[in-house]
């Protein structure tokens, strides 16, 4: 059977890094009273805690909202009333001018960036491999197996400012970034970054938009 087994199959059911990452993070809070200070765990907040028991106690009080809420299927793009809530949030505070046509609501930011990358990198009907381009790495682990297509990510490694015996921070090296040469389909970058912590200046963000266009 082995040889039977598909590329997806050989890729995703092996040794990845985010997997190994998530099962050692799985243990931890299984073993105990865990502090997680990573891996993307929210923050455990007691008012906003209280503000889902609460819509929860509500939706339970409220006749059959739970139940559509669990069992009926909304669009693919995600329910309405969600979306047209947070496109007005999203206007009153960002001033984007977008609808709710202009929403996609995903099972998780994973799903989300398998989607994005997926879409806007790979081969195209022309033939041509269009990558993704990581302007600054180390990066988040999870971004490694997003892509189907193996050799769909390029990467750069950073400039380091040293800040004293045991500081440093990462910059963007943007002459290196000038000279890539291979067809892009998108930018990615963390701000702040995981696992380093590092945050792009307001200046190399700009500079990455100027890149883009």
């Amino acid at each position: 059977m082995a040889d039977k087994k598909t590329r997806f199959y050989k890729r995703y059911a092996g040794h990845s890094g985010i997997g190994e990452l998530m099962e050692d993070l799985g243990k931890a809070m299984a073993s105990g009273d865990m502090l997680m200070l990573g891996g993307g765990n929210p923050a455990s907040i007691p008012e906003v805690n209280q503000l889902w028991n609460d819509r929860l106690a509500e939706m339970v009080k409220e006749g059959d909202e739970l139940a559509r809420a669990l069992g009926n299927y909304d669009t693919p793009q995600g329910h309405h009333l969600f979306m047209s809530e947070l496109s007005d949030f999203l206007n009153r505070h960002f001033d984007f001018n977008i609808t709710e046509k202009n929403i996609a609501v995903t099972n998780g930011s994973q799903t989300a960036m398998f989607n994005l990358m997926n879409l806007l990198g790979g081969t195209g009907e022309d033939g041509i491999m269009r990558k993704i381009l990581f302007p600054l790495v180390p990066e988040y682990i999870g971004y490694a197996d997003q892509h189907l297509e193996q050799d769909a990510f390029l990467a750069l490694r950073p400039e380091m400012e040293f800040r004293g015996e045991h500081r440093f921070k990462y910059h963007i090296d943007f002459k290196a970034l000038e000279q890539v040469n291979v067809p892009l389909g998108a930018l990615c970058v963390s701000r702040p970054t995981n696992p380093t912590g590092n945050v792009l200046s307001d200046d190399e963000v700009n500079h990455l938009q100027d890149f883009c266009k």
